[in-house]
């Protein structure tokens, strides 16, 4: 009799285990499953609004100056610009498209002699036609990487912020602190890079009617 209660008894635990098992494993794929999306959010909140409102900055650590090194122009800074926003694009336009970039400095970063940061508040625009017709434009923080060769300063690398939610922390994390809080804001210099583009755009136009064969360039 007891031989028989132990047969029926392990008969009845085995199907009981198989499903603790099972159980035990669903338990740990639901909580794997939430610990990787409650990773996700962490990260994601951190990165769209920081911890507690600071960011860890991961930019480059050289000291923040407000001059251009010798050679590098606010030319050549207008002329990265525009092949970054435009690229191959602008070869496409003709003479009645006229590019208009103007910047304001923020600082720069001279990590070497050969290597610096720029950090500019960029207005870039295109105009169409007449200097009063804007049919593109972007108005934001930039960085640009620029690298003398053969004492010519050239572009090798841009960066922009990130669009959305994450505007202000990739800014946060990539520009300066001292220059960080002025790169999140566009309208502080808005006006000014307005009203020079709106010149630019003015006097190319003006010697496009002149002459009647000038070529798109950048401004």
């Amino acid at each position: 009799m007891n031989d028989a209660n132990k047969e029926t008894n392990a008969a009845y635990e085995e199907p009981k285990k198989k499903v603790y098992v099972k159980l035990i494993i669903f338990l740990a794929l639901i909580t794997a499953l939430f610990i990787v999306l409650g990773a996700k959010f962490v990260l994601f909140y951190y990165r769209t609004h920081g911890i507690g409102g600071h960011y860890i900055y991961k930019g480059c650590d050289a000291k923040v100056v407000h001059a251009l090194p010798e050679g590098l122009t606010d030319e050549a800074i207008s002329d990265a610009v525009i092949n970054v926003e435009y690229g191959k694009e602008k070869n496409d336009f003709d003479k009645y498209d006229c590019l208009a970039e103007s910047h304001y400095l923020l600082g720069v970063q001279n990590v070497d002699d050969t290597h610096c940061k720029v950090y500019v508040m960029s207005l870039c625009e295109r105009y169409r036609y007449s200097y009063t017709e804007n049919v593109s434009g972007s108005s934001m923080c930039r960085m640009i990487d620029f690298q003398k060769e053969n004492g010519e300063w050239a572009m090798t690398d841009s960066w922009q912020p990130r669009d959305g939610a994450g505007y202000t922390a990739s800014i946060k994390q990539t520009v300066p602190k001292e220059i960080s809080d002025e790169a999140v804001d566009t309208q502080i210099h808005i006006k000014e890079l307005m009203a020079e583009n709106t010149n630019k755009a003015k006097d190319y136009f003006e010697k496009l009617n002149d002459s009647g064969s000038v070529h798109n360039a950048a401004l």
